[in-house]
């Protein structure tokens, strides 16, 4: 392999195979990554190479089995073909002494083993013979330039040792004695030094106890390694997603695939890759059971549990929750629309712990319980999303304790008794006294650019009771920015500046656009009006609670999006040149979810509902402005528009187990007609109502003729038009297309447009020294 330019990257035992006719193997090349000719030990010729691709490893990345891990690969380090070295180093150490040259209880006594410590030499049997000797000793040395470079030295040192011209090396044939047979006595010469240094100790100890209790102990260093989501999915953009195991050995997270579609993952940190948990599509806000054997998590409007080792998933009661946690003794405590619940962990009723002050329209999220298993921390909020707090409740008494005020973030608890949460985007840590409820020393960094959630107020890290903590790292500048495309796929040019950008609408003139807009140095979201002619740009809302979602008038007059300006989920409207105040239409806590659109009348507005299932709702600018369901059902409905004669609304439904595109009359269900054929997602009309776009699971853009003045509705087969590169699905659409459908507007992804990866760090209260 070395020769052909290829580095196997998890050489070990378990991948050396000797076949029935005695031939040895080396098997699963998984991992094996092909050195370029600016690897320093590349010496073969890779283009010609038909079996592997180049694999590009990120600094920082872990790649391989931890007892058998390079140093530089413990470190996250470039790699060559000297970590196969060492790991060769590994395996023959192991193979003649019958124990691992590398051990440790945990992950990181064993990770810090392979970084500091030196294998039990004396645990080679003594009649090794010093050329093997000398060949494991090089391919085990730490610093990568000073170890063995080829593995052909190797291969020449064995033969050599075998044939009997290697250094100290004797060929044995049938029946003669070993070159290097033990000496008479020397089990007894081995034995008596030992014996002496024991009885000496004893007498120190004696004489010095006190002295040697008191002697410090070496401390452990943290280790940090990189954790990337499994193949052609990315993580999902929620950081709460990032669960660590009360153990410490497993990592959960949420990613979402090509599909679109959203699915937890397990890791074990001692593996190489994760597990999918089956049952968890569109899963959301997983916690641990305290002995790290299930799983708790939202779905489809239910809490539910399940094994990760395997087995059914197990709904525990009708709720949208908003985090959980759970007890020793089996009690849950979770967020349900901002309050917080409990519920046997068998399922049953959920009982109200926590009700926030609704005077102050207080929201509770994310409770974790402390050690006793009785108090839990939780965050609180106000609707706008500020002024928040860290809080303690009990699930024996309503009586509540403010730890610590003006923060919007997650707090944890974790050994050895520390509070951890995020100041802006430092993580800090504070000693706690979990009995007294109350802090007893000052707050210490211990990490900066951790990330958090621009839309609701928790921080991207999770941390275990055996000193694993994972998070993942603040997005700095943009993340996305708008380009203009042909319907070949073309770039045109970009509006406004970059930024992180979300729901571009355009204006039925098609002279603006209106898009939510991140800033990327506050978090605060508000909505924008650029002037498509002139290329200027403008906020048009100034609200607190954060606003993502616009929706134009027919005129082009008004902006409509949804708020939680009142405390309430609402939908408004604002003037779109900016001039006066928001107006509130309609408000109402559980239903309201994003507005969708405004139908060309100016009589009708489409909206999310999206407890428990996203649905479609309609709200009515006339008579008692009662809004009334259009689409609801045991699935998900979204992306609704209406066509440009309002006969028809086009939509997407997983219906089916995938979404596909639909269109279906309005108001009356007298027609339904699928649209996609192969997956598809945010529908888009051409102002004439004569052609239908949407986006496939690769983001290819797709157009459909189709006749929406006869008296029933037609449409044509499906094309694709081009395929491009757009931000994570999550959002009630990543495009816009211009009056005449010749040009389309999206939201393309920057460098920095994917979620960071994750980071694990072992024995985080290490990094508290270095403070």
């Amino acid at each position: 392999a070395h020769e052909r330019g290829v580095v196997h990257r998890d050489l070990k035992p378990a991948n050396v195979k000797i076949t029935s006719e005695d031939a040895v193997k080396v098997l699963d090349f998984g991992l094996a990554k092909i050195l370029t000719p600016q690897d320093s030990t590349a010496t073969a010729d890779t283009a010609n190479s038909s079996t592997l691709g180049a694999v590009t490893t990120q600094p920082g990345t872990i790649l391989g089995t931890a007892a058998y891990m390079s140093p530089e690969q413990a470190k996250g380090q470039r790699v060559d073909r000297r970590c196969d070295i060492w790991a060769f180093g590994c395996v023959l150490f192991e193979m003649l002494s019958s124990r691992k040259a590398f051990e440790g209880e945990t992950i990181s006594d064993l990770l810090a083993a392979v970084l500091t410590k030196e294998p039990v030499w004396d645990a080679l049997p003594i009649t090794t013979p010093p050329s093997i000797q000398k060949l494991i000793r090089r391919c085990l040395v730490k610093d990568a330039k000073q170890r063995l470079r080829d593995i052909g030295e190797a291969r020449i040192s064995i033969e050599g040792t075998i044939s009997g011209v290697g250094e100290g090396s004797t060929l044995l044939r049938e029946g003669e004695a070993h070159p290097y047979p033990p000496p008479q006595g020397l089990h007894t010469r081995r034995i008596l030094p030992w014996a002496l240094v024991g009885i000496l100790a004893a007498v120190v100890l004696a004489i010095f106890g006190a002295h040697l209790w008191l002697r410090p102990v070496a401390e452990k260093g943290a280790v940090r390694f990189t954790v990337l989501p499994p193949e052609n999915h990315v993580l999902a953009p929620l950081g709460s997603f990032i669960r660590v195991s009360p153990d410490g050995r497993k990592l959960a997270f949420a990613s979402v695939g090509l599909d679109g579609q959203q699915l937890l993952w397990v890791r074990s940190l001692d593996e190489l890759e994760a597990k999918s948990i089956p049952g968890t599509e569109s899963a959301a806000w997983p916690f641990w059971s305290p002995d790290s054997h299930f799983l708790g998590f939202d779905a489809d409007g239910k809490l539910k549990k399940v094994e990760v080792s395997g087995g059914p998933v197990q709904t525990l009661c009708d709720a949208s929750a908003g985090g959980g946690t759970w007890s020793r003794d089996g009690t849950i405590v979770f967020a349900n629309e901002h309050v917080l619940y409990r519920i046997p962990e068998a399922g049953g009723t959920p009982t109200t712990v926590v009700r926030p002050d609704a005077a102050h329209h207080e929201l509770a999220y994310y409770p974790q319980f402390l050690p006793d298993g009785r108090h839990f921390l939780f965050s609180v909020v106000g609707a706008d999303m500020q002024q928040g707090a860290i809080e303690v409740g009990s699930v024996d008494s309503k009586e509540i304790k403010v730890l610590l005020r003006n923060v919007n973030t997650t707090a944890e608890y974790a050994p050895p008794g520390y509070l951890l949460y995020l100041q802006e985007s430092t993580l800090m840590a504070r000693r706690f006294d979990a009995g007294r409820l109350g802090f007893t020393g000052d707050p210490v960094s211990i990490l900066e650019d951790v990330g958090t959630n621009t839309l609701y107020p928790y921080a991207y890290f999770s941390v275990s009771s055996n000193g694993t903590l994972a998070f993942q790292t603040r997005a700095l500048g943009p993340t996305s920015q708008l380009f203009w495309f042909n319907r070949k796929g073309v770039k045109l040019g970009s509006v406004g500046r970059p930024g992180t950008y979300r729901n571009p609408a355009i204006s039925p003139d098609g002279t603006r656009v209106a898009v939510g807009y991140v800033d990327p140095k506050t978090s605060k979201r508000d909505i924008w009006v650029y002037d498509l002619k002139r290329g200027t740009g403008s906020p048009l809302t100034f609200d607190p609670a954060g606003i993502l979602d616009p929706a134009w008038s027919p005129d082009g007059r008004q902006v409509m999006f949804t708020s939680e300006h009142s405390g309430m989920r609402g939908i408004y409207q604002k003037s779109s040149d900016g001039l006066g105040d928001s107006s509130l239409l309609y408000a109402n806590k559980v239903q309201v979810g994003s507005v969708t659109d405004w139908s060309a009348d100016g009589r009708r507005a489409l909206y999310e509902n999206t407890s428990p299932k996203t649905q479609l709702w309609v709200f009515p600018f006339f008579g008692q402005s009662k809004p009334f369901a259009y689409l609801k059902g045991a699935f998900n409905a979204n992306d609704a528009r209406f066509s440009p004669n309002g006969k028809f609304v086009a939509y997407s439904s997983d219906e089916t187990g995938r979404y596909e595109v639909y269109v279906q009359t309005f108001p009356e269900h007298t027609g339904k007609w699928q649209i996609s054929t192969s997956g598809g997602t945010e529908p888009m009309w051409r102002r004439d109502g004569n052609e239908l776009f949407y986006l496939k699971p690769d983001d290819t853009v797709m157009s459909v003729g189709v006749e929406t003045t006869a008296i029933e509705f037609h449409a044509g087969i499906p094309k694709p038009l081009f395929k491009t590169q757009l931000v994570t699905s999550g959002q009630r659409n990543r495009y816009a297309v211009s009056p005449d459908g010749q040009r389309f507007l999206m939201v393309v992804p920057t460098s920095e447009a994917r979620p960071e990866p994750i980071t694990v760090v072992l024995n985080w209260p290490a990094l508290l020294k270095k403070r």
